[in-house]
């Protein structure tokens, strides 16, 4: 992964046994410049990252508020993750969103 002149700050929840790294990326500046496909697998590998079971990116939506867009381990972005918006709405309601 290339230098991108910023720190990435990753927030880790675990909840019903599975955990994740959330990423807030409100602005979509992030998206920008990193591809979370190949991110993914640095922040959940099991030694040198968090050992989670992938990252939860919090987008700013088109016709709501939110939007959350989900990536397993092995970099491929899934649709749907009931922990991961379950965990999702907790972090949003935590961080008084």
């Amino acid at each position: 992964m290339s230098k991108i002149g910023r720190k990435i700050f990753v927030t880790k929840m675990e909840g019903c046994g599975n955990s994740y790294g959330i990423i807030e990326d409100l602005d979509r500046r992030l998206s920008k410049k990193i591809d979370y496909s190949i991110l993914v697998k640095t922040v959940s590998h099991p030694i040198y990252g968090l050992n989670t079971d992938g990252i939860l990116v919090l987008n700013r939506g088109k016709r709501t508020r939110y939007r959350m867009r989900i990536f397993n381990p092995d970099g491929s972005e899934a649709e749907m993750c009931g922990n991961g918006i379950r965990l999702m709405s907790r972090y949003l309601y935590e961080q008084g969103f």
